[in-house]
C-alpha cells in the first residue's frame, strides 16, 4: 500500500511539473506597467521580502486557493493555501528558521499573458549563512477580476548544502 501512495504522489508531481511546462505573491497589477514580466518579478521579490519579515499574511494573500508546493530536499508535497500558511507558520516559530530567497532567471508567459513560468534559483540560510541552495520551477496566473497575479504552483530541488 505504501508504494502506490508513494507511486501516485510521484505521478501527482510529474502532473503538476509538466502542467508548469507547457506554459502569486500578490499585489494590484500596476496599469502604469504593462509588461507582465516585470510584473511578476516585482510579485517575487515582495514574497521573498515577506518570508524576511515573517509576515504570514503577505504570503497567503499570494497564494491561489489550490496552490501546490512540493518541497526541494525530500518532495514533500502542500496542497492548498491553508497547507501552505501552516508550513510558514511553522517554519517561522522555529529556533532554526532559515530565510529563504528566490531569484528568477527566466519567465515564460503563455501566449495570452494569462500564465507564466519562472525558473530560477533559490537558497534557504539562517543567520549563519549555513543552509541549502537549488533551483526551482514556479506557476503564475494572472487574475483578472482582481487584477493580480497569484502563486499557483512551486517546485524546488535542492541541489546542495551552503
Amino acid at each position: 500500500m505504501k508504494t502506490i501512495i508513494l507511486g501516485s504522489l510521484f505521478q501527482r508531481c510529474i502532473f503538476i511539473f509538466s502542467i508548469m511546462t507547457t506554459c502569486s505573491v500578490i499585489s494590484e497589477v500596476n496599469p502604469q506597467d504593462s509588461d507582465p514580466k516585470k510584473q511578476i518579478i516585482e510579485q517575487r521579490q515582495l514574497f521573498n521580502q515577506a518570508i524576511v519579515n515573517a509576515d504570514i499574511n503577505a504570503i497567503g494573500s499570494v497564494l491561489a486557493d489550490k496552490v501546490i508546493l512540493v518541497t526541494g530536499s525530500d518532495s514533500l508535497i502542500f496542497s492548498g493555501k491553508k497547507q501552505q500558511i501552516d508550513l510558514w507558520q511553522s517554519d517561522f516559530s522555529s529556533d532554526n528558521r532559515l530565510i529563504y530567497t528566490r531569484s528568477p532567471i527566466n519567465v515564460s508567459l503563455s501566449s495570452g499573458n494569462t500564465m507564466a513560468l519562472e525558473s530560477g534559483n533559490w537558497r534557504g540560510s539562517d543567520s549563519s549563512g549555513k543552509g541549502f541552495y537549488g533551483v526551482y520551477s514556479a506557476k503564475w496566473r494572472l487574475v483578472e477580476e482582481v487584477n493580480r497575479w497569484h502563486l499557483e504552483a512551486e517546485i524546488f530541488v535542492t541541489v546542495g548544502d551552503l
